[in-house]
């Protein structure tokens, strides 16, 4: 018990949560050593522009707008929304490899000032395995956890939905239409209550029936955090997490859409709370440094909340593996 305990606290949430698919799919892990779980997560993601006059992390009405569309000469007032509630499982087929998946519910919206469209729909369905490569504990003080994994990202979105009777912008739409692929690595590590946490994903995306694809993205987070046990009961991780995207952009007939590049660097703090079997992850992020075009909009906040039941497992379909 003691085992499942340390990692359910040593492995603190993966917070790579993106805005579009352009942004970095969000393929966060909770891992949690031998313990399956369900929940749900509702993720943020605003960009706006230099012009905008409003609450830059938190704009509220808008006018449809999209990545590029600004005219050159003039700086662009737009901003777009991106809000996501996940269903998220995990179950595992041997005590070191675990399956998980995420059915996400997005609302995403376009404006300026005056007016605002917004699209919401089903997004794309993902399921992914974790193999532990190794995990090794010397006593109470040092622990850490190595693992590798994959997985796809299945065309289950909508990507056809329209505003006004044309179709709405490929990074407005709720699915990219494109069954993708992806590979993660994560490692954590512990001393005396002080640890990290490190995962990164890359992400190889498909053509569209519309001959849309999204550049192939690299999203990569780090956290630090520290280990508080209230009682028997009760334990608190606060964190500083930092992230890292980056992707080309949008492809269209194999051109590249001009202002649709990600390449940004985020940091902030977080809350990892767990009573009994009951988890509670909320953070938020900054940018840091990002790489932009001229009057083009750019990253603003990111921000996640997530609740889970944990719960342990007691048979695995592939024990004799």
């Amino acid at each position: 018990m003691k085992k499942l305990i340390f990692f359910l606290l040593l492995t603190i949430s993966s917070f790579t949560s993106f805005a579009c698919d352009v942004c970095g799919a969000y393929m966060g892990i909770i891992p949690n050593e031998r313990m399956s779980f369900i929940g749900v997560s509702y993720r943020y993601r605003s960009f706006s522009g230099d012009a905008f006059g409003g609450n830059q992390q938190f704009p509220s009405e808008s006018l449809r707008v999209m990545h590029g569309n600004s005219p050159s000469n003039e700086p662009t007032e737009n901003f777009e929304l991106y809000r996501t509630i996940d269903l998220r499982g995990r179950f595992f087929l041997h005590p070191k490899l675990q399956v998980d998946f995420i059915l996400p519910y997005s609302r995403n919206s376009e404006g300026n000032t005056i007016s605002e469209n917004t699209i919401s729909g089903m997004g794309d369905f993902s399921i992914f395995t974790a193999w532990e490569v190794f995990s090794r504990m010397d006593g109470l003080n040092y622990r850490d956890r190595f693992q590798v994994g994959g997985g796809f990202k299945l065309a289950t979105g909508d990507f056809k939905n329209e505003i006004e009777g044309e179709r709405a912008d490929a990074l407005l739409q709720t699915g990219t239409g494109t069954n993708d692929f992806f590979g993660l690595i994560q490692y954590s590590s512990s001393y005396k209550g002080f640890g990290l946490f490190m995962n990164t994903t890359y992400k190889v995306n498909s053509t569209n029936s519309y001959n849309e694809r999204i550049g192939n993205s690299l999203n990569s987070f780090l956290s630090f955090f520290y280990r508080i046990d209230v009682n028997s009961n009760l334990k608190i991780l606060p964190n500083i997490q930092s992230s890292y995207e980056y992707t080309n952009g949008l492809y269209i007939n194999s051109t590249l859409e001009n202002g649709t590049s990600m390449n940004v660097l985020m940091s902030g703090v977080g809350v990892d709370m767990l009573y009994k079997t009951i988890g509670l992850n909320i953070g938020a992020q900054l940018p840091v440094y990002e790489v932009r075009v001229v009057n083009e909009i750019e990253s603003r906040l990111r921000c996640m909340v997530n609740l889970t039941w944990n719960f342990n497992q007691s048979k695995f379909p592939l024990l004799k593996l």
